[in-house]
């Protein structure tokens, strides 16, 4: 299963701070930048950064990538319909605070994957209708019991895509309270191998 085309997605690895000790968040964001270095079979890594309006008009990779792809005239109008209304959304959403991803996240680089921003369910799912070879994708980032659970492109709304596994890395999320993952006793997380889990209820 492990070894299938894999995209990881990166919920909310907002900035944090600094502190004169390292902070769970730090480790956390070490930890999955480690994992898309090492693991052969991740090719698409998507940044999930929800809050973050000001971003979106930056010249990072993961939102120039957003823009090539999305506003591209060769998608049919109702992508690029459904691309222009999310974006009117986003600029004038101001129920929450705006939120920075953190620049051990923001400004990773990797030659050898393709790196994008999404936010949408919809977004998600045009992408796999292009990438049919992509079978498994791991939820990554903070935090585990809140945002990486019930965001649009959390490991919930993700169970419901069909043929594809929902897989994580438990070092590479925190809890909210910054206690570590831990998927042992949850019925409804299988072990794959070390620190990898399969979401047994994905279609």
């Amino acid at each position: 299963m492990i070894d299938q085309p894999s995209l990881a997605i990166l919920i909310d690895c907002w900035y944090l701070g600094r502190f004169k000790k390292t902070s769970v968040s730090e480790v956390v964001y070490s930890n999955i930048i480690n994992f898309l270095e090492t693991n052969q079979n991740i090719k698409t890594v998507v940044l999930a950064s929800y809050n973050c309006k000001n971003e979106f008009l930056s010249n990072k990779l993961w939102y120039n990538n957003y823009r090539d792809f999305f506003d591209n005239e060769k998608n049919s109008r109702k992508i690029r319909d459904l691309a222009v209304v999310h974006n009117v959304h986003r600029h004038q959403d101001n129920k929450f605070p705006n939120e920075h991803t953190d620049p051990i996240i923001l400004n990773y680089q990797n030659d050898s994957q393709y790196q994008i921003a999404m936010w949408w369910g919809w977004e998600l799912e045009y992408y796999l209708s292009l990438n049919p070879h992509i079978k498994n994708i791991y939820v990554l980032g903070l935090a585990w019991d809140q945002c990486v659970k019930i965001r649009p492109l959390g490991y919930e709304a993700l169970s419901e895509i069909p043929n594809i596994n929902v897989l994580t890395k438990v070092d590479c999320s925190a809890n909210m309270n910054a206690s570590a993952v831990e998927l042992d006793s949850n019925p409804n997380w299988q072990k794959i191998e070390e620190k990898i889990y399969c979401l047994k209820y994905a279609k």
